[in-house]
């Protein structure tokens, strides 16, 4: 029989491998915007680093234009291309604090 805290650790670490290799864009940000936490894929979409993406100013520099509620915006990549890009939000909570998970992909 395996301890209920091991395995709720595997799984933890499960989930964060899953997402940090998935092939959809996710990204963690807080209640004030700042980029947390972000998997290759947004890399990958954005042409950013994951250090260049977790700077202060990122999402600064990556907003083409304001996000909609219709869950859509124009995003700039570090080449200076424009993208549409959807997403949808998530809410969620780590150490009792409110953060959002992002899905984000581009418009075809």
């Amino acid at each position: 029989m395996s301890d209920p805290e091991t395995t709720r650790l595997i799984h933890q670490s499960l989930l964060g491998d899953a997402w940090e290799n998935a092939r959809q864009a996710v990204l963690v940000f807080d209640d004030a915007n700042n980029f947390v936490a972000l998997n290759a894929a947004y890399c990958e979409l954005t042409g950013y680093s994951r250090e260049e993406l977790l700077e202060p100013d990122a999402l600064t520099r990556l907003r083409a234009d304001e996000p909609t509620e219709e869950g859509s915006w124009r995003l700039r990549r570090k080449d200076g291309s424009v993208i549409g890009v959807r997403y949808r939000l998530i809410e969620t909570n780590v150490s009792a604090l409110p953060y959002t998970i992002a899905l984000v992909w581009q418009e075809t």
